[in-house]
């Protein structure tokens, strides 16, 4: 499913999304650091851990695959203190505002920004982990996007994908439809602010379509801050898109399997059961292949958008036969950027996040110190039966990929 303002040609598509955000930044420099946010996801040597088992052998190359006005690069750079980072954006206007971000918070150094298109994307080299958060879905050619991207991705690189998903966004599709039936000149944007404003201010208290303008001002509140919630460029980033593509479940895997990714790890583990979701019939659920597993989940599960991990090609052999001969201690497993704690079998970031752990993983998260390889600690024993398997399924619980 898309969504655009107008059956215009991919390349002018791109063009009008590039004049968006030249007017309309999004974030603003004005919400700043904000030290409070940590998102696991920018931390690039846990992604490496939770999807490989290991930890990367030397300093990472990160790009930042659309990295709008830089929050996700400044976020990077705090989670990644020895990594070498690249931050491509299509809007100049965006890269400014990131320049001052990072040079405000000391990191500018470290950074290369680059004015780039992801459907065309240059050169750069190979990139062991790989960002790309809030951006596919704004390519009028998402698969031209994507395909540019797993050729920018090491061999054994990682990457973190976030896009719309279409169960997420029904209110958010019908608000935009509706604007864009009213809008009379799409090219004339105070019009279209002031539609947005009027049509939510005058919708009667109650309606869905009011509560659900009310839910995104408060989230948007509590994570950038009032005056960025009140902003010109969050009620166009959110309702006045100029391209949006949309995907259920099986839409993104198909996808992401014709442009050469492999499907990994969700971010949001935990609301991926579909037993959790339908406890009264676990005779129907064991007749359900994985495949349809994630399709009723994604209809089931709370309304969220589509975090991945991915990489470019899935060898079990080839993982389980590295993790064997790795030496891993205790103080080397790392409680990845924005999780504060380890409480019982959870790993909690504090804002709604947690990654739950077997408990045979717990106990090796707790108690390796340096002594053992993962093949020694494989040997029989009452703490560590099974363990194995485990690993090979990447220590979590997860469903199997």
């Amino acid at each position: 499913m898309s969504f655009t303002h107008s059956e215009a040609d991919p390349q002018t598509l791109t063009q009008n999304v590039r004049v968006q955000y030249e007017r309309f930044p999004f974030p603003p420099l004005a919400l700043g650091a904000l030290e409070q946010v940590k998102p696991p996801q920018a931390d690039g040597a846990f992604a490496h851990w939770y999807i490989h088992g290991r930890l990367p052998k030397r300093p990472l190359r990160i790009l930042d695959a659309g990295c709008g006005t830089g929050f996700s690069t400044l976020k990077l750079a705090e989670a990644n203190p020895d990594a070498e980072i690249t931050a491509v954006d299509l809007s100049q206007a965006s890269l400014e505002i990131a320049r001052a971000r990072l040079t405000s918070a000391g990191h500018l150094h470290r950074v290369k920004l680059l004015r780039a298109d992801l459907q065309a994307l240059p050169k750069l080299g190979t990139f062991d982990y790989l960002h790309s958060s809030g951006v596919i879905h704004h390519l009028p050619d998402p698969a031209a996007g994507l395909k540019a991207l797993r050729s920018a991705l090491a061999a054994e690189g990682v990457a973190y994908l976030m896009v719309y998903a279409a169960y997420a966004r029904k209110e958010i599709l019908a608000v935009q439809q509706i604007l864009y039936s009213l809008w009379k000149n799409p090219e004339d944007w105070n019009e279209g602010l002031m539609l947005c404003r009027t049509f939510f201010r005058g919708l009667p208290e109650g309606h869905l379509l009011k509560r659900h303008y009310q839910r995104a001002i408060a989230v948007a509140t509590e994570m950038m801050g009032a005056e960025a919630a009140a902003s010109d460029a969050f009620l166009v980033d959110t309702w006045l898109q100029r391209c949006e593509h949309l995907w259920t479940q099986p839409e993104w895997f198909a996808l992401l399997s014709q442009c050469g990714w492999q499907p990994r790890r969700w971010l949001d583990e935990q609301a991926w059961n579909l037993a959790d979701y339908l406890p009264g019939l676990p005779d129907y659920l064991q007749t359900l292949s994985q495949t349809e597993q994630l399709a009723l989940i994604d209809q089931l599960r709370p309304p969220q958008n589509f975090a991945l991990y991915v990489t470019s090609h899935f060898d079990p052999t080839s993982v389980a036969g590295q993790q064997a001969r790795v030496r891993v201690r205790s103080q080397d497993i790392p409680v990845p950027f924005g999780f504060v704690s380890l409480q019982e079998n959870l790993l909690d970031n504090g804002r709604g996040i947690r990654l739950e752990l077997t408990e045979q993983t717990r106990r090796v998260w707790l108690n390796i110190k340096g002594q053992k390889s993962w093949a020694e600690l494989n040997e029989p024993g009452p703490d560590l039966s099974g363990f194995w398997q485990q690993l090979l399924d990447y220590g979590f619980v997860a469903l199997k990929n």
